[in-house]
């Protein structure tokens, strides 16, 4: 199965570099017009169209998000194309886990090389973990404030 899925990525137009086959595979993979593409998800615990409307709300998503997207086109709480303010593309894509849990699953591409990549995974670690703050406030128990 492995074998035929990288048969596929191939014909697709994906190769490995030699430095990535000492990683986890699908970390990140470099295309062959030499750009880099890596990826990241992340399950929440809030229903999906919360999550998507932090994606698709200006005012949510600058709680979370500080840099300026462009949305390319989106189809209701399944997926979104959008264009970073650095010129790289970015999909995403939103899967409901039950009615009060879901997952956003993000692929950045047009990246220039392993250090962009490195550098993008860490980011998006960072604005997810902000995200979840967002979706997921704690609350002042003695308060019963949020």
């Amino acid at each position: 199965m492995l074998a035929g899925r990288s048969a596929r990525r191939r014909r697709r137009g994906w190769s490995r570099s030699e430095a990535e086959h000492t990683s986890p595979p699908l970390l990140a993979w470099r295309r062959l017009d030499g750009w880099y593409e890596t990826s990241k998800s992340r399950t929440f615990g809030a229903p999906i169209s919360k999550l998507y409307g932090a994606f698709t709300n200006a005012r949510t998503r600058t709680r979370w998000l500080p840099d300026k997207i462009d949305v390319r086109s989106s189809s209701t709480n399944r997926r979104m194309r959008i264009r970073m303010a650095d010129g790289t593309a970015r999909r995403v894509g939103f899967i409901a886990k039950g009615e009060s849990k879901s997952t956003v699953a993000l692929l950045h591409s047009r990246l220039p090389d392993r250090t962009a990549v490195d550098k993008m995974k860490a980011w998006w670690t960072e604005r997810l973990d902000a995200l979840s703050e967002v979706l997921t406030p704690e609350r002042d128990l003695r308060n019963n404030v949020r």
